[in-house]
């Protein structure tokens, strides 16, 4: 102790490393406490992910059946939808014969010049309503209904076109269906399913094994099919308006996929040449003119009243033009649900 009393930098410095010693070992101590806890929920953690990673998710059961529910009326909405669309926009094929056929496209031939000739509509030279090939020759039977059907499309738009009063219709062409013969004979050739398609998959895709056989033998009929026809025509602009307005409240499912309208007059009216010495003219003349009491009044007894000048009507500027349009109709054809399993 005396040591100590005599010594007393040493005896302080000794206190500092006693207190700091403890408080080292004290952090040390409560560090390694802290680390084993956060070296155990690590652990944990990690278990957990890699438990949840070797799971198969599977919902509850009472969110399952809410899954079936929603599945079932969307399916349910979507079949209601298919099945409107094929019955009221899109009448099943008929089963025509080809003399049927040709019968039955004379006569709406006949409807369309006579609605035309009796509204003053100017048709194409040798109308046939695009059936051109058919006017001596008879179709074959494979492609008869879907004749049948493009003859009820385009003898409404013609009708449609008609009723609105366009001036003419200049072009009336509709596409070939696949092996169809245009008017010189030649066949179109049918489109082919590629590979992919014959094997049931997607292009890239290996098919579904067992597929090649079915999709060869009974290929699926595409849900949307679409005929185009050509049109171009001349028309007033409220008069073309009129004939759009009618397409698309058609029961038929029409889709116009490309349209070009042209005024027929590019450059607007000229200018009144001189106005200002015009202008001029008249009011000198109107200065010089006697009103109509005075030049009786100085005409001589049984001289007859001189004509009036006759007055000048107006004159539109716009609006009396006419509209070249063409477009390309696409008469659209849904067909049947299947009532397949998604």
């Amino acid at each position: 102790m005396n040591w100590l009393r005599q010594n007393p930098f040493v005896a302080g410095l000794l206190a500092v490393l006693v207190v700091g010693t403890g408080v080292l070992t004290w952090l040390i101590t409560s560090t390694s406490s802290r680390n084993a806890e956060i070296d155990e929920q690590y652990k944990v953690q990690v278990e957990e992910l890699q438990r949840l990673q070797k799971l198969q998710p599977y919902p509850e059961e009472s969110s399952l059946r809410l899954l079936e529910g929603q599945r079932e009326q969307y399916k349910a909405a979507v079949m209601a939808l298919q099945t409107h669309l094929a019955t009221e926009t899109s009448p099943p094929l008929e089963n025509l014969d080809p003399t049927v056929f040709q019968g039955q496209l004379r006569e709406a031939v006949d409807r369309i010049v006579g609605s035309a000739r009796a509204t003053n509509v100017a048709l194409p030279t040798d109308f046939y309503l695009g059936f051109d090939q058919y006017k001596s020759g008879l179709p074959t039977p494979a492609i008869t209904p879907l004749l049948g059907f493009q003859l009820k499309q385009c003898e409404e738009i013609a009708r449609l076109l008609i009723q609105a009063r366009v001036s003419k219709i200049d072009e009336f062409q509709r596409a070939l269906l696949p092996g169809e013969p245009n008017a010189r004979g030649e066949v179109s050739a049918a489109p082919t399913p590629g590979p992919a398609a014959a094997a049931g998959g997607r292009p890239g895709q290996p098919g579904r094994p067992g597929a090649a056989a079915a999709a060869t033998t009974t290929p699926a009929a595409p849900l949307v099919t679409t005929y185009p026809i050509e049109l171009r025509f001349h028309a007033a602009p409220n008069v073309f308006r009129n004939a759009m307005n009618e397409l698309v409240k058609s029961p038929s499912f029409y889709l116009v996929r490309a349209l070009r309208v042209k005024n027929e007059k590019d450059k607007g009216p000229a200018r009144e040449e001189n106005p200002t010495a015009a202008t001029a003219g008249g009011d000198a003349a109107a200065a010089t003119t006697p009103t109509p009491a005075a030049a009786a009044a100085s005409r001589a007894p049984g001289v007859p009243e001189p004509a009036l000048p006759e007055r000048q009507t107006l004159r539109y500027v716009v609006g009396q033009e006419q509209l070249d349009v063409a477009m390309r109709v696409e008469s659209v054809r849904f067909a049947a649900p299947q009532n397949a399993k998604p």
